[in-house]
């Protein structure tokens, strides 16, 4: 039927239960329904969330942010570790209960987890491709530049900045 059948759990655990010393579990549905819970959280977590991630949640934040294409490995080397370790903190408890809430109720609960989860992808989007360091950097010279006109000390042949770094950057993030 599937990967994650009664049938199939069952010869995972009956083949385990030979390397394992000391007294045996009788296989039983509860078992059954942990090792089943179990694996479907692996497989969410270390083969579903990267590959979504990774080819589509970055890469499509970063270009309707406006980066270009050549960003992407670049937002997706920033972003990845830390929005997948995210999906680990809310999706890991949440999916223990929806996968074993009754069925009626899956669909129900899995839409209020998305809701909270939706809103730290948002974060994570918001930021992707908001601009290459060279872009802030050029924004840190134009805003230095006007600056150090603005100053009463201002001579055009000092190349040393008047105000502190701490001030132009106070200046420059208002």
């Amino acid at each position: 039927d599937g990967l994650l059948c009664d049938d199939n759990i069952i010869d995972v655990i009956k083949t385990l239960e030979i390397f394992m010393p000391g007294p045996h579990l009788e296989i039983s549905g509860i078992v059954v329904g942990i090792a089943k819970t179990f694996s479907a959280i692996l497989i969410e977590q270390f083969i579903a969330a990267p590959i979504v991630f990774s080819l589509w949640e970055i890469p499509a934040a970063t270009l309707l942010n406006g980066a270009s294409i050549t960003e992407i490995p670049v937002e997706q080397k920033k972003k990845l570790g830390s929005l997948l370790v995210a999906n680990a903190k809310v999706w890991t408890i949440a999916n223990i209960f929806i996968y074993n809430a009754p069925i009626q109720y899956r669909s129900g609960l899995s839409n209020l987890i998305d809701l909270l989860w939706q809103s730290i992808v948002s974060d994570f989007s918001a930021d992707c491709g908001s601009g290459t360091v060279l872009e802030k950097e050029e924004i840190f010279d134009q805003a230095l530049s006007v600056e150090m006109r603005n100053e009463p000390d201002y001579e055009p042949s000092s190349s040393l900045p008047l105000l502190s770094k701490e001030k132009i950057t106070e200046k420059v993030l208002r």
